[in-house]
């Protein structure tokens, strides 16, 4: 999976983003709520008790103040003092920036006190005929620039860390949705015998349940179905013989030969029925020999070379040796030959055949330039007795069974099977087996 779609696509990084989101959030809130209470008239309660305290701070230091006593007490409090009158005038921290916020407002009119808040800190100011009192009641004047910025990385640090056990927690939670994306791609790929494995109790645990119930089910149902149409195909067989017995005593005709065509049909079609049952058995297993690819399919294109718009086999410059059964390899190959020359008008460009290798795999294309498949018809193509024409007429082709048992045998030789197509556009399928000696 690319970056991108990773980032799209990940719900584990969904959910951390959205912590992430809400922890934001919360912080931004109780900022501007913190804010709200540090310049809203309506924390008077809190001014009250500053006040108090400044006041209480200012008997004890004196007037004017024992400057030793007032510095161990702006030390231990982390306040800021600064008194003046006539003849002192006296301040500590010295670097200290004593100014009014703007903001200043009188809060005891008998008593000459003044308070402020500059969004950092609480001001307390208590003026008198010989004197005047300056507190300020701060948190950052304290603190260095070097410590702020170790207390930010550490918040940071603890944030990433306090992320980082969040996404694994998570992660282990929805891991049973990792194993039903698996379990999926595996039921597509035709693994109906996969099944999860789970102790959990949670709604997850029960999802997993459901899935292992319905790939049961569905894999009951089409052996139930293949054993249907095997059971027929054997069923068949018997009365077709006595119809081609019977036929034979029949004169000469065009219906006889109607007849004869329609049976041959039906023969092939229960012979592939058959085929693809034997595949699927333990009794059925291929006969592999080594086959020269180059000559095998330039004469397979031979055989139909007659039938408009014609094939051209792009032969390779090497022979190409594949262990294989030979004759399934026939049928595969000729199926799809026979399905490209059929969707394929007489006007158009020959159907192009080509083999090549990648390493020790052979890969065999067969693109024709005919009507295509439309987009939402290709993943069904090689269902058994599927067609992209609904009519099902002969005319635009056979009974549905040539590409599922083209398919059937590429599987059964360990390859895979590709089709690109697009409406009005053409087929293109591409065949790869490993094996090349």
């Amino acid at each position: 999976m690319r970056k991108n779609d990773f980032f799209k696509h990940s719900i584990f990084l969904k959910i951390i983003l959205i912590f992430l989101a809400a922890h934001l959030t919360i912080v931004a809130v109780g900022f501007v709520v913190h804010k709200y209470l540090n310049t809203h008239k309506q924390h008077r309660n809190m001014d009250k008790n500053m006040v108090y305290y400044g006041t209480l701070l200012m008997q004890q230091l004196g007037s004017p103040p024992d400057t030793v006593q007032a510095k161990k007490m702006a030390d231990s409090l982390s306040i800021a003092v600064r008194f003046r009158s006539p003849a002192v005038e006296w301040s500590y921290p010295q670097q200290m920036n004593f100014t009014l916020p703007t903001n200043a407002h009188r809060f005891d009119g008998k008593k000459n006190i003044f308070i402020a808040y500059d969004g950092k800190g609480f001001y307390l100011l208590q003026k008198s005929a010989q004197s005047e009192y300056l507190l300020v009641f701060r948190t950052d004047i304290w603190q260095s620039s070097k410590a702020v910025q170790q207390r930010i990385l550490s918040m940071v640090l603890f944030m990433m860390f306090i992320l980082t056990i969040i996404y694994f927690v998570i992660r282990a939670m929805l891991k049973p949705l990792q194993q039903l994306e698996e379990a999926a791609r595996e039921f597509s790929n035709g693994n109906l015998d996969y099944q999860l494995h789970t102790k959990r109790k949670d709604e997850l645990g029960d999802l997993i349940r459901s899935f292992n119930m319905m790939a049961k089910r569905i894999k009951a149902m089409l052996k139930a179905r293949d054993q249907l149409l095997l059971d027929a195909s054997h069923e068949l067989r018997s009365p077709l013989t006595r119809i081609k017995v019977a036929l034979e005593f029949l004169p000469d005709s065009p219906a006889k030969q109607n007849i004869r065509e329609d049976i041959n049909e039906m023969e092939t079609m229960i012979s592939e029925l058959l085929e693809k049952e034997r595949l699927d058995s333990p009794y059925g297993g291929l006969h592999k020999t080594d086959v020269p690819l180059k000559e095998f399919v330039d004469k397979l294109c031979q055989t139909f070379s007659a039938q408009k718009p014609g094939i051209r086999f792009l032969a390779p410059r090497d022979e190409i040796v594949l262990h294989a059964d030979k004759e399934r390899l026939r049928s595969a190959i000729g199926n799809i030959v026979q399905n490209a020359l059929k969707y394929s008008s007489a006007q158009e460009k020959p159907v192009e055949v080509s083999v090549s290798r990648q390493g020790k795999v052979a890969v065999i294309t067969v693109r024709d330039f005919g009507q295509g498949i439309p987009e939402n018809e290709i993943p069904f193509i090689f269902e058994p007795f599927y067609r992209v024409d609904k009519s099902r007429s002969k005319k635009t082709g056979g009974y549905g069974l040539g590409m599922s048992l083209a398919k059937k045998i590429i599987e059964a030789h360990g390859g895979t099977i590709d089709v690109q197509s697009s409406g009005g556009k053409g087929t293109q399928i591409t065949i790869k087996i490993s094996g090349i000696k």
